[in-house]
């Protein structure tokens, strides 16, 4: 019998400095268990090949390959690369770029030409540098560094282009607020506070551009990240209800039955049996 692997549960990253980032270049084989974090992540491989899976999806990952993972997205990597890695927070970088991450047409996996790959694993040494050295001016150029990262990865994963930037910003930030939050007690309210607009406009716009409304997009977030939970075993359907935002267990059993046709016990179930096969 194989021993179970439990999803480990990374816990907020403490050593940011005053950057709000951290950045290396890795050289050596790599193997993660699955895991999620309340931060971002970009990594960009510049040689070797491997795997990667988010979310339940494998994607095979060579020179030029790129990731980027938000909040919530359950994540590892295993293969030998060269690659940099890079952590950072939502004050890192600008508004707008966050509001384009949080869009759901964004992919997170992206395969750069090799001409792109150049100038990014430039700008990538650049960000390094100016990391770990305290120059005049130093934050300012490391965000201007990522931020050139993160747009190339962004123009590969969807087209972007200022109407549609104009049309969904208010979608886009109450996607990312829900995305950091939606463990808490939320209600629309309470975005629509954050976001600065009224409860009603938002409530309005949220539905005809993402097709649901506010609380059932919520609640389908809630009940994703449960599945992903109890999908890799070693927790109690309590705990994985109380993690996904939910107050009652009884509540979260029957929601995720009428959203997936199966109970909670039966997907740990069968995340066990997987584990131990």
């Amino acid at each position: 019998m194989k021993k179970q692997n439990k999803p480990i549960i990374v816990t907020p990253i403490t050593g940011f400095r005053d950057d709000n980032m951290e950045i290396d270049f890795k050289d050596a084989g790599i193997n993660t268990d699955l895991h999620w974090h309340d931060h971002y992540e970009l990594e960009v491989i510049t040689e070797g090949s491997g795997t990667y899976y988010i979310n339940g999806v494998e994607y095979p990952m060579t020179r030029g390959s790129a990731y980027l993972v938000t909040p919530v997205d359950f994540h590892r990597i295993s293969g030998d690369f060269s690659l940099y890695h890079i952590f950072f927070n939502d004050r890192m970088v600008s508004d707008e770029i966050l509001n384009l991450i949080a869009s759901a047409s964004c992919s997170t996996v992206v395969q750069f030409e090799e001409s792109e790959l150049v100038n990014i694993a430039n700008a990538l040494a650049c960000l390094e540098q100016e990391y770990r050295d305290d120059k005049p001016m130093r934050e300012s150029v490391m965000k201007s560094l990522l931020e050139y990262a993160l747009l190339c990865h962004l123009r590969r994963s969807a087209p972007l282009t200022d109407e549609q930037g104009r049309a969904d910003v208010t979608v886009l930030r109450v996607v990312s607020y829900i995305k950091f939050h939606f463990k808490n007690k939320l209600t629309l309210s309470e975005v629509a506070k954050a976001v600065e607009l009224s409860p009603n406009y938002v409530g309005e716009i949220f539905s005809r551009r993402m097709g649901v409304s506010f609380n059932q997009y919520l609640m389908q977030t809630r009940l994703s990240y449960a599945k992903n939970l109890l999908s890799k075993g070693g927790m109690s359907v309590q705990d994985v209800a109380r993690d996904s935002g939910f107050s009652s267990q009884t509540y979260f059993s029957d929601s995720f039955r009428r959203q997936f046709g199966y109970t909670p016990t039966d997907v740990k179930k069968q995340g066990e049996g997987d584990q131990n096969a």
